[in-house]
């Protein structure tokens, strides 16, 4: 395997890990109705560092698919990765979600899994930027 292909699935591992993470803080619940400074306000309250940077990159993301016009993804987004809040994933868990939210909305699980990559996609763009580097 290649030295870039590793790097490019630990992120879309980092993106899962982090829409999880920004559910287990309970920010996918206080996002509504916020404005971006009373985001990074909250942001800032509950994490520190470089997890902070994540959860800024998935808010970026989710209003960015929106303002896109792609809310279908960002639906699937807080479909697959929210529902679980915080508790740790199980066995087929994104599989079942997946499959739930396709059913659901009435779309194709492919597509579903077409929509998750482009936010995962979208994500590793915003919180590492075009560049090979890390």
């Amino acid at each position: 395997m290649s030295k870039g292909k590793s790097r490019e699935g630990r992120r879309y591992r980092d993106a899962e890990l982090a829409f999880r993470r920004y559910a287990g803080y309970g920010l996918d619940r206080r996002r509504r109705g916020l404005d971006m400074f009373e985001v990074c306000d909250a942001i800032r309250g509950l994490c520190s560092g470089q997890s902070a940077y994540d959860m800024l990159a998935v808010y970026d993301t989710l209003r960015l698919l929106a303002a896109a016009g792609q809310e279908e993804c960002a639906e699937a987004v807080r479909a697959v990765y929210f529902a679980g809040g915080g508790r740790r994933p199980r066995r087929n868990d994104v599989t079942f979600r997946v499959r739930r939210h396709a059913y659901e909305t009435s779309f194709d699980e492919r597509t579903v899994y077409r929509q998750l990559r482009r936010a995962k996609e979208m994500y590793r763009l915003l919180r590492y930027g075009s560049s090979g580097r890390e």
